[in-house]
């Protein structure tokens, strides 16, 4: 006989006698870590259902804290006013939106040739790492939105790189740490972090881009700058 996770409330009349397994509880939580993710649901949404995941007794009930939850696809990007002559030109070379996602997984999405003017960068009970060292950057900025709900998501930015860090953590860390490589530089890139931590982690580190570091010193393992903990 399978166990619940939790023990189960008394069946209300007229409810299915199927109790859902704890592979269809935990795929349904899933879902709801998702549709947070994506801005459908807000923070007491969230919680409240996935707290109820755990307590229906029945697949109707269940199914219910899901339906109509139907995932977001992006819009097609507004039509641009009024825009300078140079961020009209590199508009066809810089893509207008991304997103890397794990849930229950791990991704680790060692390089990017062209960084999108919108990147979403999820991670759910999972582990998000990219590397942006060697990737290219729009002149205009770029912003990475950060949700890291029971995850954590690592981010290595070109050596330099001007931060403007936006993000908010929930019972959770967002570091973006001083060191010798953040110092930023005219010719790096600007980044918008904005986005949250739900009992998560978001690091931002930076390196030196390949190249150089191959010619500086080869056979060397890249130079990247880590936070420190507890210093």
């Amino acid at each position: 006989m399978t166990d619940t996770p939790l023990p189960a409330p008394p069946r209300p009349a007229g409810a299915s006698r199927l109790a859902p397994s704890e592979e269809e509880r935990e795929r349904a939580a899933a879902f709801l870590s998702a549709r947070f993710a994506d801005d459908t649901l807000s923070l007491d949404e969230f919680e409240e259902r996935v707290a109820a995941v755990y307590r229906v007794a029945s697949m109707s009930e269940l199914n219910a804290l899901t339906a109509g939850l139907a995932p977001v696809v992006p819009a097609a990007s507004a039509a641009r006013g009024s825009h300078g002559a140079h961020e009209v030109a590199i508009a066809d070379a810089v893509p207008e939106r991304d997103r890397r996602f794990a849930i229950l997984a791990n991704l680790e999405h060692h390089s990017m040739s062209v960084v999108p003017r919108h990147l979403g960068l999820s991670a759910v009970f999972g582990n998000v790492e990219i590397d942006l060292r060697d990737a290219k950057f729009g002149a205009a900025g770029t912003e990475i939105n950060v949700h890291a709900v029971f995850g954590h998501i690592a981010v290595t930015l070109p050596a330099g790189t001007r931060v403007e860090q936006q993000a908010s953590g929930i019972l959770g860390s967002i570091e973006c740490p001083p060191s010798p490589w953040s110092r930023p530089r005219r010719d790096a890139p600007l980044v918008r972090l904005t986005g949250r931590a739900l009992l998560g982690a978001v690091e931002i580190r930076y390196g030196e881009p390949r190249a150089l570091v191959d010619r500086a010193v080869a056979g060397t393992f890249p130079r990247v700058d880590r936070p420190r903990r507890g210093s």
